[in-house]
């Protein structure tokens, strides 16, 4: 393994400890998949944000860069996600709220 293959392995054990590496890889393909299906309902989620696909998200949702949504999250109409917040557990957020970090 070279050098960087290696520590690019080690930085992402650091990102995302409690996943298993390929849960955390399948993860990020699956919110880049998502994201042009919840365009169309409005909602923005920026190519660098985790999304589980289990999560529950509204219309007109903004979800920045390199945040996080856990399975079982829901995310109410008109909410943003400022650069960097995480919404994890059983968590839900009513309409309209603004994360920031």
């Amino acid at each position: 393994m070279s050098a960087a293959a290696a520590a690019a392995a080690r930085a992402s054990r650091l990102l995302l400890p409690c996943l298993p590496q390929t849960t955390a890889t399948r993860l990020l393909h699956a919110s880049a998949s998502q994201g042009a299906a919840r365009e169309a309902s409005g909602s923005f989620i920026h190519p660098a944000a985790v999304v589980h696909p289990d999560a529950v998200i509204g219309q007109g949702v903004s979800i920045g860069p390199f945040c996080t949504v856990g399975p079982s999250a829901r995310i109410g109409d008109a909410c943003q996600l400022h650069a960097g917040s995480h919404v994890v557990g059983d968590t839900e957020l009513g309409e309209g709220c603004i994360v920031q970090t």
